[in-house]
């Protein structure tokens, strides 16, 4: 493979509110030339969370382009082909099913807590918020370390979800 080659990563959730979304954005920044972020719902809601538009505006992101969409309109014929896609939430598509992948398409889960789902009042959310980025973040810079090569590699799925696995250190 040519390390000029960008590699097209699809981030999926439930609702493509947040940890898609932060991951998509998160990708673009840290992988920006080599990688391509993506996301979508396996069903989708109306639109973005403003906890993760918050955050990311805090952070200097651009966010007019971030939109929800669902899964089956990003894995279609006219989108360029997905070298992995990384769930982030339990769960399967709509019908029980993915659509259509392209031969050799990863797919690997990184499962996280929804934020949203905190009760706490919105200081604790946003503190979801802000805990579940760093993890993407570190998980997303550890992919743009791999670089293009990495993704013609057997071990490519193994090493993928490995990055999901809590460091030794931190576990308790």
């Amino acid at each position: 493979m040519s390390e000029s080659r960008i590699i097209n990563i699809l981030f999926v959730d439930a609702g493509n509110s947040a940890r898609s979304i932060l991951a998509e954005a998160l990708l673009n920044r840290l992988g920006a030339g080599r990688f391509e972020g993506f996301s979508a719902g396996f069903d989708p809601v109306a639109a973005v969370s403003p906890y993760a538009l918050g955050l990311l505006h805090r952070m200097h992101y651009n966010t007019g382009w971030l939109a929800t969409k669902p899964v089956e309109a990003m894995i279609s014929r006219y989108i360029p082909p997905f070298d992995a896609i990384v769930r982030l939430s339990p769960g399967v598509p709509a019908g029980g099913r993915w659509p259509p992948c392209r031969q050799g398409t990863v797919i690997v889960d990184w499962c996280l807590e929804d934020p949203r789902e905190r009760l706490d009042g919105k200081a604790m959310i946003a503190q979801a918020y802000e805990a579940m980025f760093a993890v993407l973040t570190s998980r997303i810079e550890a992919v743009a370390r791999l670089g293009p090569a990495a993704f013609d590699e057997a071990d490519i799925c193994l090493r993928l979800d490995q990055m999901a696995m809590p460091h030794p250190r931190m576990a308790g």
